[in-house]
């Protein structure tokens, strides 16, 4: 403001936040890769950056090439890449390595550096061998803890794992497995059959590639809250086994891997949206409600991070409540909250007495409650169809 004149003058200055989205559905590939960059890590935005910086297929399996590549042709946008290390120098003889290879501090590192990753994948897990069904279920089971342990390391990191192409491995490995956290991964099953070619052999990738990739196309066109399934699937000739041998791998009641099916005359489909979690009353047993819940903790985080040193006062409080709400009406007018009125989708709580007591103040705490009404999918539809035989056709 220009002063023409000695005196008092009052300029009105509305508290904003830049008009930015948070991206919802980032990935990180972990695996084996031709070359190893510095630093282990890059950034990619298409294929042609992934081969530029970790090589091309390289001899044997080179599941993760195939997996980016598959990620790539389904519409994926970009995500993060970490090199354990060259393939050829992995033995698979020795499959112990690869669960060990996942606890290097460099990749616990790497996750607490880049807050921007959501979503995770080892796709070299379906290089584990499966000889002996009861040492193949231990490594299998080892290496999903292990991704879901790094899910841990912060807030809003969600697992895609893939799972055995055999029926009974995959059954006993699902209906054995322990974690303190299922509820922060899903697994997918069977693999992938495609149409590239490796030397003269057919590729049968990992079912996750795709996977992330319709969960980035689900996420921008409808929203986080909305289920990554029955979407289409591109560059799939078929799935390595056939739904109907799936006998027990999906329970309505417990837990459960998320199918990928073939049907008649609309190709092959994603046909779940289950996380690992074999509590049928868990809040969080479907992916988007786990993933709508991270990915408001993370918003909700970064707005609170403006406040950080601010008086914790009145003033303050209205401040921060206030955009919470404006962002959280948002999101439920796009659809994302249930409830036919704003207060029955969502609530925001903050102030003395209310979430705070003298002490939490004194002591330099903040406390918001935060209330959210979610969405469940309509897994199951039933329709009811009356005929009636005895109808008289002038009534």
């Amino acid at each position: 403001m220009n002063s023409q004149q000695p005196g008092v003058s009052v300029a009105k200055d509305m508290l904003s936040v830049k008009n930015t989205t948070m991206a919802s559905a980032v990935p990180l590939f972990i695996g084996y890769t031709e070359k190893q960059p510095v630093g282990a890590y890059a950034e990619i935005n298409n294929f042609a950056d992934y081969e530029a910086i970790f090589g091309k297929a390289e001899g044997g399996n080179a599941t993760l090439y195939y997996t980016i590549k598959h990620f790539f042709d389904n519409d994926g946008q970009g995500g993060f890449i970490f090199s354990l290390g060259k393939g050829t120098e992995l033995d698979v003889n020795q499959p112990e390595d690869m669960i060990t290879d996942l606890k290097i501090p460099a990749l616990r590192q790497m996750i607490h550096t880049e807050q921007s990753i959501t979503l995770l994948s080892f796709p070299d897990i379906v290089r584990l061998p499966n000889l002996n069904i009861d040492s193949a279920i231990s490594l299998w089971q080892q290496a999903w803890q292990q991704v879901l342990s790094l899910c841990q390391l912060r807030p809003g990191v969600f697992g895609i794992l893939d799972s055995p192409d055999d029926q009974q491995l995959a059954h006993r490995c699902l209906s054995d497995f322990s974690c303190d956290d299922k509820e922060s991964g899903s697994a997918y099953w069977p693999s992938l059959v495609t149409p590239y070619m490796h030397g003269e052999a057919v590729v049968t990738v990992p079912a996750s590639g795709a996977v992330i990739a319709a969960i980035q196309q689900a996420d921008s066109t409808k929203g986080v809250w909305s289920a990554p399934a029955n979407i289409l699937l591109s560059q799939v000739t078929r799935t390595s086994q056939y739904h109907q041998n799936a006998n027990g791998l999906f329970n309505p009641q417990g837990a459960s891997f998320n199918l990928i099916r073939s049907f008649p005359g609309r190709g092959i489909r994603i046909w779940g949206c289950r996380t690992f979690t074999d509590d049928n009353h868990s809040s969080f047993r479907y992916v988007q409600v786990r993933r709508l819940i991270s990915y408001c903790e993370a918003h909700l985080s970064s707005l609170g991070r403006m406040f950080v040193f601010e008086p914790n006062n009145e003033i303050t409080w209205y401040k921060f409540k206030g955009l919470a709400h404006n962002w959280l009406l948002q999101l439920w007018q796009q659809g994302g909250l249930n409830g036919a009125q704003e207060e029955e989708a969502f609530s925001v709580l903050l102030g003395l007495q209310e979430t705070m007591t003298p002490e939490d103040i004194l002591a330099g705490k903040m406390i918001m409650k935060v209330r959210l009404a979610v969405l469940a999918p309509a897994e199951f539809i039933e329709l009811k169809i009356h005929f009636d035989m005895n109808a008289d056709g002038n009534t």
